[in-house]
């Protein structure tokens, strides 16, 4: 999908030759050829199969509990590191300690969706904005616009791309908007069934080289031999997934 807006652009660069009437007539084409490879190619990364659909609906509502009482500072005994914690997570006393402490905002699609109860036990203060069926343009205005308020943590978790590949400055944007001071952490993508998977993850591979700041969870390789770790559709982890992919993440982040 990427090559294939970056082949009509240059294909339909204006020309200065061509008259009003030729100009028109060109791009009303390249509109129509756009529109309907969008509508082909539209993602389908959906959470359609009726136990992650419900999961990710009863996360939601869980997420949004967590987020007003992190508001509001009425998370009791989050900080506190228990044995089943300590067992649950394997990580050490001292990376769970900077776990639940550190503040922290997370943006993302269904995946994060899937996923934020799990990493939200491990880090307690972090707030979680996710959504299914999210595209990197929508999280890189969420970005900018907690960024405008002041509310963006000194911590940042990006979990895009599994719905569609980057077409514009949306890892620019996003890094800009972020800022040089906070640490960015981007969970790359597992979506085999889509043919944009490996460009997305070799966009954020490349951005990875450009920003210091920038550190990318490379949760594609840990997980592509095990398919056994998520549901029908192959994106999504379920719940023994999900053991695997908050530990993953953790370690990534607390190391």
């Amino acid at each position: 999908y990427f090559n294939t807006i970056r082949t009509i652009k240059e294909l339909f660069k204006f020309d200065k030759s061509y008259n009003k009437k030729q100009f028109i007539a060109v791009a009303s084409g390249m509109l129509l050829f756009i529109t309907i490879v969008g509508v082909i190619q539209q993602p389908q990364c959906q959470a359609k199969d009726n136990k992650l659909a419900k999961q990710i609906a009863l996360n939601n509502k869980q997420v949004k509990k967590h987020n007003q009482a992190l508001k509001e500072g009425k998370l009791d005994n989050a900080n506190v590191v228990s044995a089943d914690d300590l067992k649950k997570y394997d990580l050490s006393k001292k990376q769970l300690d900077k776990a639940k402490s550190m503040k922290m905002t997370a943006v993302g699609d269904s995946v994060l969706a899937d996923g934020s109860n799990t990493l939200q036990g491990i880090f307690p203060n972090m707030y979680v904005d996710a959504k299914v069926g999210r595209q990197s343009k929508e999280a890189v205005e969420i970005i900018q616009n907690l960024a405008q308020e002041n509310k963006l943590a000194p911590t940042i978790l990006i979990s895009e791309g599994t719905n569609g590949p980057f077409v514009g400055n949306e890892i620019n944007d996003i890094m800009t908007a972020v800022g040089k001071k906070r640490q960015v952490y981007w969970i790359n993508v597992h979506v085999p069934t889509r043919r944009w998977q490996d460009q997305v993850n070799k966009d954020l591979a490349t951005a990875n080289k450009n920003y210091k700041n920038l550190h990318i969870i490379d949760w594609y390789s840990y997980s592509k031999n095990h398919t056994d770790w998520f549901y029908g559709d192959n994106v999504h982890p379920n719940p023994n997934g999900l053991n695997y992919y908050g530990k993953f993440v953790a370690k990534h982040i607390v190391k």
